[in-house]
């Protein structure tokens, strides 16, 4: 695995310093990971999550935190991660990234099941209790171990790619080989709900000017915390009171699901849409 965007290097000092701040030892295999790396966004990045006994989904580590940041301030911490996740978790577990869901990865610090890996259930937490943990490996090297290339492993989602990561340029360039703008990923996603889900303000100032079909694009935008987007979306004149799903989800409601420490802003957020017309 390489990472990057890693923290600055670290010393077997700064480890011990931190282990007497949550008041817990870490497994020795993360340890080295953090002497090695310290955080950082790792390639390959994907694994096979299990859901249930017939579901399984490719999920994806977006960065695992370093226990010191870089001084730009734009980055949070192990620390940082900690005393924020003291409200959502239980004290035996340390954030030690996120994933593509906006959920904590996490190491267990409980002697029962010391260094395994799991990743939070959020939506649990708005039932009134903590969020469930869904086990992803018995130890941290073992969930390294499973990270793998996605492209490597299936055909190449070119409209998504496009939607995900391109440009004005990239998508006449599509649209000129036969591509639709009506075109829809191998998820079904349109172009403008991938363009919302990646933040590609681009791609959705395109969408918008060619009068694509922009449905849903406001509540992925918001399930998947790219606020540009959501404001873009709303000041052009999306409906901020659209239903995404079976379940009636509207963009409010995937807001108030946003966990606080991953959206401080959350109270100011709610109040803009409501401004703009969302209502219960």
């Amino acid at each position: 695995m390489k990472c990057t965007q890693s923290g600055p290097h670290l010393t077997i000092k700064d480890i011990e310093e931190f282990e007497e701040f949550i008041c817990a030892k870490l497994p020795a295999e993360y340890r080295h990971f953090l002497l090695k790396h310290n955080g950082g966004k790792p390639y390959p990045a994907h694994f096979e999550q299990i859901v249930s006994n017939e579901v399984r989904i490719i999920n994806h580590v977006v960065r695992f935190y370093p226990l010191l940041s870089l001084p730009d301030g734009k980055r949070s911490d192990l620390r940082e991660e900690w005393r924020e996740a003291k409200r959502e978790l239980r004290s035996d577990w340390l954030p030690i990234g996120s994933d593509s869901a906006g959920e904590a990865i996490c190491i267990c610090l409980s002697q029962s099941d010391f260094g395994a890996v799991h990743v939070t259930d959020g939506y649990v937490e708005y039932l009134g209790h903590k969020p469930d943990m869904r086990r992803l490996a018995d130890s941290f090297d073992s969930f390294v171990g499973m990270l793998f290339d996605q492209k490597q492993h299936e055909s190449i989602d070119v409209v998504k790619e496009v939607a995900a990561n391109g440009n004005r340029d990239d998508v006449l360039q599509y649209l000129a080989k036969g591509g639709k703008i009506t075109d829809r990923t191998q998820l079904n996603g349109s172009i403008a709900q991938t363009a919302a889900a990646h933040g590609n303000l681009d791609m959705l100032r395109y969408c918008l000017e060619s009068k694509a079909d922009i449905s849903g694009a406001l509540t992925v935008a918001v399930l998947n915390q790219k606020w540009d987007a959501m404001r873009l979306l709303v000041e052009s004149g999306a409906d901020v009171n659209e239903v995404y799903s079976d379940d009636g989800e509207t963009p409010l409601h995937a807001l108030r699901e946003t966990p606080l420490f991953l959206c401080k802003e959350r109270d100011s957020l709610e109040q803009y849409l409501r401004d703009h017309g969302a209502r219960d």
